[in-house]
């Protein structure tokens, strides 16, 4: 289970915020203050924000109901043909590819033309989609110190 923060109540967020005297909670020394501040938001968010159960698929936003189905068909045929060894079975199974293959490309066009409208308004959603489809993640690099040297912890 996760927080649903596009349900929370930010009103009411917002004024127990104002109400927190911020010059006593916070004292001047940088890691207290992050996690008395850290603690605080935490909290906020816990009594504000509902939960909802998180949803994870490894299949791609853009597939749907139909194209799942025609993906079972195609596997069907494939498990037809690899198990008779038939010639009208692989043709059977050729087609049934070309079509999912026909389909899924139009569906995915389809889904990234959306995104792209959509991006003025969202770009967040524009950049969550090429964060998604990069196969290597970039790591943060390591910080550098004013004299150039690196920190770690």
């Amino acid at each position: 289970w996760v927080r649903n923060i596009w349900k929370g109540d930010y009103s009411l967020m917002r004024r127990q915020l104002s109400e927190i005297s911020w010059e006593t909670e916070l004292h001047g020394e940088t890691n207290k203050d992050w996690t008395t501040l850290s603690s605080l938001l935490k909290r906020i968010v816990y009594l504000n924000c509902p939960l909802r159960k998180k949803t994870t698929t490894n299949r791609p936003k853009w597939i749907n109901s139909n194209l799942q189905a025609s993906f079972k068909k195609r596997n069907r045929f494939w498990r037809r043909f690899r198990h008779t060894g038939s010639d009208a079975h692989l043709r059977e199974y050729k087609q049934q590819r070309n079509v999912c293959k026909c389909e899924a490309a139009k569906l995915r066009r389809k889904f990234e033309l959306n995104i792209l409208q959509k991006s003025l308004e969202y770009p967040k959603m524009l950049y969550g989609y090429i964060l998604s489809t990069k196969r290597i993640r970039e790591m943060i690099p390591a910080l550098r110190s004013a004299d150039g040297k690196l920190e770690t912890d």
